[in-house]
Order: structure tokens, then sequence, then C-alpha cells
């Protein structure tokens, strides 16, 4: 948030919000409660239409969460863009259009390109470290249930998570 790096924000959100790693209960306990504060600011962020207002002033100081721009864009219904005249000819909705070109100008504001900041090396170091062997939710959840087994009240939950029907 320092760094106004939204996009970040929602992505270490989504990762620690993710079942796998919220399930971990037992894991959750040993974690400072100063943390756990932090990480409820941190996930309820999105929420309040002031933090909202807040990622989109200063483009050029800012990365925003492009989650926001997508999900604008995906509440336009295709169905829409014509429209029938009184004359029984089709025609293209401008207001509709007008509304999507506003949405994708923002996306292309100069987002960031005032933005400075230090890497933490040590930070950057472990990172390199990382092997990558997790590829996709089914062993992130595998990993999550080798640290705590799988409660009762969860057997549907992660059967569910495991085999989804799409």
């Amino acid at each position: 948030k320092k760094t106004r790096n939204y996009h970040m924000l929602a992505a270490i959100d989504s990762a620690l919000s993710s079942l796998p790693i919220l399930r971990l209960t037992n894991s959750w306990k040993i974690v400072n409660e100063n943390a756990l504060i932090a990480f409820r600011r941190l996930h309820n962020f999105f929420r309040t239409a002031k933090n909202q207002e807040e990622t989109f002033s200063e483009p050029s100081k800012t990365v925003p969460f492009i989650g926001v721009f997508i999900a604008q864009l995906g509440q336009l219904d295709d169905n829409d863009f014509k429209t029938n005249l009184k004359s029984g000819e089709m025609a293209y909705n401008l207001v509709l259009h007008r509304k999507s070109l506003a949405i994708l100008e923002e996306i292309f504001l100069p987002w960031g390109i005032s933005l400075s900041f230090e890497l933490d090396q040590d930070i950057l170091d472990k990172c390199k470290t990382l092997d990558g062997k997790i590829a996709n939710p089914n062993e992130m959840l595998e990993a999550s249930l080798k640290c705590e087994e799988m409660k009762f009240s969860e057997k549907t939950l992660l059967n569910d998570f495991m085999n989804p029907n799409f």
C-alpha cells in the first residue's frame, strides 16, 4: 500500500485468502496479532469506497488492480451494444460504447510512471530460491493437507475444491 501497488496488494490478499491457506487454523493461531490485524485491513481494503477512490487517484504514482477494469467490462452485456430504432433498423448503442471506451481509456492512463522504490535484497534473494513446485490449486491443497489434516467439517468443501464440476 505504501508503494501504491494495488495489483500486488490484491495478489497478496488473494493468496492469503485462498482455501488452502485460510483453512490452516492451527497455523493462523501462531501468527502475530498485529500481522492478523494488518491482514484483515488488507482483506477489506477494496471494499470501501474511500479506498477504491484512492486506488484511482494519481495514476502516475499508482499500479492499479486490473481486476477492477475487467469487472467493469464484464458487466457490459454484448447484446446491449446494438439497439433497435423506432424505424426497426439496428443501430449501435453509443451510450454503452462510450462507457466501454471510458473504461478502456482508464486502463491506458500513465499508471506507475512516477513510482520509485527500493528492492529488499533479502526478500529478492529468498524469491530466487523458490522452486515453483506447486503448479495448480490441487497441489496447493495437497501441501496444505500435509500441514494440517482435513477436519470433518471440511470434507465436502475440500472434495468440491479438488474435483470441481465445471
